[in-house]
């Protein structure tokens, strides 16, 4: 069997409730493998290949399981910067499964205050997001 290719299709960023006068959160396409290291200083929340380590339940599988069957866009997953680490507070089991799925750029939703930060230490030239089946 031939592989396939395809593009992801990403949904726009989550933005805070408008009563919560939070600025809005960007997008910001990064570079897996950049943050991928960074992340791997969060001990306590880090997936590892193949779903190892902090994965929760069978979040990991259902993801590839849902990607495999969805027309739905992908949200973005949304990771901050901690010190020198990144923290996820949503998307690290889709952002494990398509790092082992050898995915290598992605856009990632940050707060507008990192951007620049994220730009810097994590930023991708390509703007699609490949996968490969």
């Amino acid at each position: 069997m031939t592989p396939r290719s395809s593009v992801l299709q990403w949904a726009e960023p989550i933005q805070a409730h408008p009563d919560w006068n939070a600025p809005d959160d960007v997008a910001i396409w990064i570079d897996v493998t950049k943050l991928d290291e960074a992340w791997r200083l969060d001990r306590g929340f880090y997936i590892g290949a193949g779903g190892s380590g902090a994965a929760i339940d069978n979040r990991y599988e259902g993801f590839g399981r849902w990607l495999a069957s969805s027309s739905c866009r992908i949200e973005l997953p949304v990771v901050a910067i901690e010190d020198k680490a990144v923290s996820f507070s949503d998307g690290r089991h889709r952002f494990a499964w398509l790092r082992d799925h050898g995915v290598r750029a992605i856009p990632v939703q940050v707060l507008a205050e990192q951007a620049r930060e994220f730009e810097v230490r994590f930023g991708a030239t390509e703007r699609k997001s490949i996968l490969t089946w």
